[in-house]
């Protein structure tokens, strides 16, 4: 479904109407892909006369964060794979390598070099404390020192930071 995401994010960026040609070209792709996507999604988009609009912004703009979602989710689970193998490759032992898999698929960037305290980035982590929780079995099950991931620090972003042992 990636060429309807590519319109849907034409048309809500844009606003008003655009053609498909317009939408295929700053997405480089090929027109008549633009025109079976857009027939594929009736209920959002309408067309005219060449050019193409919105139903409705309200539901286009659900839709694009949706797919916004969606595109972020798919990033994160091809980096947790890409790490993984990583992991693998250096020889690291599964149970850390799934530890380092779980972060990248959560978007959790982690920080544990020896010489510094342990960071966890969650900006816009969803239940921040069931995912420290199950970073803290994984850490755990990795041989890695609890009282370090207690330690640590929690970066929320904008909602502040605070201790890991806080979630715990």
């Amino acid at each position: 479904m990636p060429v309807e995401w590519d319109a849907l994010e034409t048309l809500v960026t844009d606003g008003g109407q655009v053609s498909p040609r317009e939408i295929a070209a700053e997405h480089d792709r090929h027109v008549d892909s633009v025109r079976r996507a857009l027939k594929r999604i009736p209920e959002l988009v309408e067309s005219e006369y060449g050019s193409v609009s919105l139903r409705s912004n309200h539901v286009a703009e659900m839709v694009h964060d949706a797919v916004q979602e969606a595109r972020d989710a798919t990033r994160r689970a091809v980096e947790a794979g890409a790490k993984a193998i990583e992991a693998a490759e250096r020889g690291i032992d599964e149970t850390t390598s799934a530890l380092v898999a779980w972060c990248a698929k959560h978007g959790v960037d982690v920080d544990d070099r020896q010489e510094a305290r342990v960071m966890f980035r969650l900006q816009g982590v969803e239940n921040v404390e069931k995912r420290l929780k199950e970073a803290y079995r994984l850490w755990t099950e990795a041989g890695k020192d609890p009282a370090r991931f207690r330690s640590a620090q929690v970066d929320l972003g904008e909602r502040g930071k605070s201790a890991a042992w806080r979630w715990l």
